[in-house]
């Protein structure tokens, strides 16, 4: 379907799209584990480069790996 689309040029992919590296180094996640507990989320995205869902998802998956964090504060 996605062809026929594209042929009827209804459907256009965005070539202005940048494109990044999604992938979390380790410096990334100690300032995150660092970080988490007295920096928002808003910030924390700002710093880092990345989405404040990026953040908070990555908090949930160190999380359910066994990481703590100093802080009990929810997604903002």
């Amino acid at each position: 379907m996605k062809i026929i689309l594209d042929f009827c040029s209804l459907f256009w992919y965005n070539s202005h799209m940048k494109i990044t590296n999604n992938k979390w180094t380790d410096s990334e996640v100690r300032l995150l584990k660092k970080e988490y507990g007295t920096a928002t989320t808003q910030q924390l995205a700002v710093r880092l480069n990345k989405t404040p869902t990026a953040i908070y998802s990555k908090v949930q998956y160190l999380r359910k790996r066994g990481w703590t964090f100093d802080s009990t504060r929810r997604r903002k």
